[in-house]
This record gives structure tokens, sequence and C-alpha cells, in this order.
């Protein structure tokens, strides 16, 4: 069982490694955003991993590394842009379009 949470630690671990790269990496809004859910449903299986080396090792050391790094990607400016933008997304609804909004795309010849 003890492989059985080193292996979902693992990957885990290696899950929020990309969605760090992604979020300060994405091109627009909404493969940030994209990223941001991403990062808060690994933050999600973190705890119910945490919750499962409890019950097994009642010990926390599994997960000590994780929940550093996963500190650290909250605390970061793109998390915290794309948190700013999910909390308020009903009022800014109008903001945030799928399609690139160019002006001479729009325009006919005459």
């Amino acid at each position: 069982m003890l492989k059985e949470l080193q292996r979902r630690a693992d990957d885990l671990a290696e899950r929020v490694l990309i969605c760090e790269l992604e979020l300060h990496k994405a091109r627009n809004l909404a493969m940030r955003m994209q990223a941001f859910h991403d990062f808060c449903n690994l933050v999600v299986r973190l705890e119910i991993l945490r919750r499962d080396a409890e019950a097994i090792l009642h010990s926390d050391r599994i997960v000590a590394r994780l929940d550093k790094k996963v500190r650290n990607v909250a605390g970061s400016e793109p998390y915290q842009v794309a948190s700013w933008f999910a909390t308020r997304a009903p009022e800014l609804s109008w903001l945030i379009c799928p399609a690139t909004f160019a002006p001479m795309n729009l325009s006919q010849p005459c």
C-alpha cells in the first residue's frame, strides 16, 4: 500500500509541475483558466491522498513535499490572476470571449 501511495504522490507532483508550467506559459486567458481549474482539481486529489496517507501511516511525510510545491504555485502571480478571474467570472463574462477580436477581420471590401 505504501508503494501505491508513493506512486500517487509522484503522479501528483508531476501534474503540479505541468500545471505550474501551463499557468506561466499560457498564451491566452482561456488556456490559463483551464490550467487554473486543473490545478484546483489537483489540490482536491492531494487532500484525498493526504487522508489516505494519514489513515495508513499516521504521518504526513508523503505529502509534505507536495504541500510545499502547491503553496508555491498558489502564491505565484499567474495563479493569483487566474484566481481573480475565476472569482469574478459572472461580473466579467463580457470580457472573456473564446475568439480573438480583430477589427480588421470584420471589415469588408467596398
